[in-house]
């Protein structure tokens, strides 16, 4: 006589029910709709995205003037730029300033000015109108900080739109 121990991966084994056609067909009608529904971010994103990120890294290996055909010259356009183009390491040393510096501070000085217009009780309607003009601290640009009220937007764009500012009577 002998006794068969069930464990909990043998008795999940032998609970998961087997695939039936049904089952088969319902999940590829369910994978379809879904990539269905997906299809228009997919065309967008290969076609906007993919597509010229990788033909600009292929066309980088090559020399290519836009009217002939492109010509294979291997690795000699990145030993240019890394090597003798005298330009390259001021722009990226600009573009990692702009991206790290600068974008962090517009980030967390946003975040600041957001949390006290939702924090403070008096004035706090002069705060969500007012336009904050802070130095970027590269060649005198103003970074504009522009926390507002549905108010304020109808005071500039009147004139454009023809809104009224307040209603007269006579």
């Amino acid at each position: 006589m002998t006794t068969t121990v069930s464990t909990p991966a043998t008795a999940a084994r032998a609970a998961k029910p087997k695939s039936s056609p049904q089952l088969r067909r319902r999940h590829r009608r369910e994978l379809l709709r879904n990539l269905a529904f997906l299809s228009p971010w997919l065309l967008g994103t290969g076609l906007f995205f993919l597509y010229p990120l990788v033909t600009t890294f292929w066309l980088s290996f090559t020399h290519y003037d836009g009217f002939t055909s492109p010509v294979w010259v291997g690795t000699q356009n990145w030993k240019y730029v890394f090597q003798d183009y005298p330009f390259f390491w001021p722009a990226l040393r600009n573009t990692v300033w702009f991206v790290i510096v600068l974008v962090s501070l517009r980030l967390v000085t946003g975040l600041i000015l957001g949390m006290t217009v939702i924090n403070v009780k008096r004035g706090s309607s002069v705060l969500r109108t007012k336009k904050i003009n802070m130095p970027s601290g590269s060649r005198g640009e103003t970074v504009q900080y522009e926390v507002r009220g549905s108010g304020l937007w109808r005071f500039r764009h009147a004139e454009l739109l023809a809104v009224p500012l307040t209603h007269r009577s006579k």
